[in-house]
């Protein structure tokens, strides 16, 4: 993976709009965070100060430390800061002015709240994947085997989706080119998700699967044995 001068120029000035949320984030204070990193405190201010290629790395000693910390890390994957681009130029241990063993957990963790903005994504965008590929919310339900309501709810923000439909349907719509580059577009299929599929990821302690919606198939048969 090949990180360009503009990319690092784009993490650095990420780092910098955002230092202070990521100190709150791991409750460290500033002081606490000077002692830690080594950083002494005109450095860091001038880190801060200056948005320049030079501070890459100083960057990369502040991704190393907010992430050992959950809340930070997390909000370092939401915001950006640690991307699926910057996780695999760590692991493909690219040349740069650090170690990569500085890294205490690049696998970008997967927590219920970032679950549920992928499949929010999803249903805010099913309507218009359906269209990409001419198929009616019916013929949808036809092929993933998901009730046609839930589909119709998923689409009005009704029925929030779960975890194995988004999943469900991702790769129906990953068989498609078009459908797969608007994903790429609207960040549904993202190089996280890539690394997700993989087995690449992290999942919060606390995190339990969801059962599976009811399919077309669950509905039918509840409705016979009710006869």
């Amino acid at each position: 993976m090949v990180i360009t001068q503009e990319d690092k120029n784009n993490y650095v000035n990420k780092m910098i709009d955002n230092f202070n949320i990521l100190l709150d984030c791991s409750e460290l204070t500033i002081e606490k965070f000077y002692d830690i990193s080594g950083i002494g405190k005109y450095r860091l201010n001038t880190f801060l100060q200056e948005k320049a290629i030079s501070s890459w790395k100083t960057f990369i000693v502040c991704i190393s430390i907010f992430s050992i910390y959950p809340a930070a890390l997390d909000k370092m994957i939401e915001l950006n800061i640690i991307d699926a681009k910057l996780l695999l130029f760590l692991q493909n241990k690219e040349t740069g002015f650090y170690n990569t063993k500085m890294m205490a957990n690049y696998k970008p963790i997967f927590s219920q709240k970032k679950r549920e903005n992928y499949c929010k994504k999803m249903s805010n965008n099913l309507s218009i994947l359906r269209k990409y590929v001419n198929l009616s919310q019916q013929e949808l339900s036809n092929i993933s085997g998901v009730n046609n309501l839930y589909i119709c709810n998923y689409e009005n923000n009704s029925r929030k989706m779960n975890w194995n439909t988004f999943l469900l349907f991702l790769f129906i719509f990953l068989q498609n080119d078009s459908t797969t580059f608007y994903m790429k577009q609207k960040s549904i299929y993202t190089e996280e998700i890539k690394l997700f599929l993989r087995g690449v990821y992290s999942d919060e302690s606390d995190f339990e699967f969801e059962d599976c919606d009811e399919t077309s198939n669950d509905i039918a048969n509840k409705d016979t044995d009710n006869m």
